[in-house]
């Protein structure tokens, strides 16, 4: 597709069926050398046979030769992938047309390092990233070049909001968080934040507050049949406390849900994975509520 295609496909995202596909779509940016997304598909792809998509956007995408050594590499060890480029200068709309022709079960791609003012390329929409996070129907893993998995800390980022919506997208969160830190030799940990008290206006404690923050923590644990992790229960915005805990914790990999609400108000201030993203020294892995009957079929069947 041309890099002159006016229409925008980002809409079209959010109309996929959802499904437990087995492919994942990586995406790189043809202009940004650097391996990222490519390395952590290959890991995912030795837990969970898969075919992978790699989609090279950008307009030197026909040119990014520096990706061919690592093609020849999965090329000589048999793997189930397959390139496509596109020309688009909008990467959210290439990987929207991707999408459209194939069922993807996760996107991977590495966080663009601009600012979120300079990340897209229209001044008018959000970054690349944050369109990625609100729109695709399936879980989206945003990496960081330096974070390496193996045998690292990986954090369930839980609210202890006790809706029907919230109760489902946190137990797929600590489900999937505890299967991936398994299938890696890592470290599960739970992290959740509490509001601070307002002066007059609550009779709750700070110290009770905590208090139901760690036992509904615990109490998604025992729900899933999960050994206690270690928990980071931390007062404040959860923009504010988690990206600090992440990094005090030195945790490879956060995984976050999302509610994924359209509401105008939301596209103007985002929500909180988009709003914590250029924090997080880590990787991020995030869930819609769509997709969480097929996460957690995913880690029941690979767990029987």
């Amino acid at each position: 597709m041309c890099a002159d295609e006016t229409q925008s496909h980002v809409p079209v995202l959010a109309q996929v069926a959802v499904s437990p596909a087995d492919t994942l779509l990586v995406v790189v940016r043809a202009e940004v050398e650097s391996l990222a997304s490519l390395q952590r598909a290959r890991l995912i792809a030795s837990v969970l046979p898969c075919r992978m998509i790699v989609l090279v956007a950008g307009p030197g995408a026909d040119h990014a030769d520096w990706l061919q050594p690592k093609f020849d590499e999965w090329q000589q060890k048999s793997l189930n992938f397959e390139v496509r480029r596109d020309t688009d200068v909008d990467l959210a709309d290439a990987v929207a047309r991707v999408m459209q022709e194939c069922s993807v079960g996760l996107v991977i791609k590495e966080v663009d390092s601009q600012s979120p003012a300079r990340a897209s390329s229209h001044s008018w929409r959000a970054p690349a990233d944050w369109q990625l996070l609100r729109h695709c129907p399936c879980p989206v893993l945003l990496v960081k070049p330096s974070v390496h998995w193996q045998q690292g800390r990986m954090l369930a980022a839980v609210t202890p909001d006790h809706s029907a919506e919230h109760a489902e997208l946190n137990l797929a969160v600590v489900a999937l968080t505890d299967f991936i830190s398994r299938h890696t030799q890592g470290q599960l940990g739970l992290i959740s934040a509490y509001s601070a008290v307002q002066l007059g206006a609550e009779s709750t404690s700070g110290a009770r507050k905590s208090e139901d923050c760690t036992a509904h923590a615990l109490g998604l644990c025992e729900k899933l049949g999960i050994q206690t992790p270690q928990l980071l229960i931390g007062q404040g915005p959860a923009e504010h406390w988690i990206p600090q805990a992440v990094t005090q914790a030195d945790a490879a990999l956060v995984v976050m849900g999302s509610l994924r609400r359209h509401q105008f108000s939301g596209a103007l201030l985002g929500n909180t994975a988009e709003r914590i993203l250029s924090y997080l020294q880590a990787d991020v892995l995030v869930l819609p509520v769509s997709a969480c009957a097929s996460i957690r079929a995913l880690v029941t069947s690979s767990s029987a």
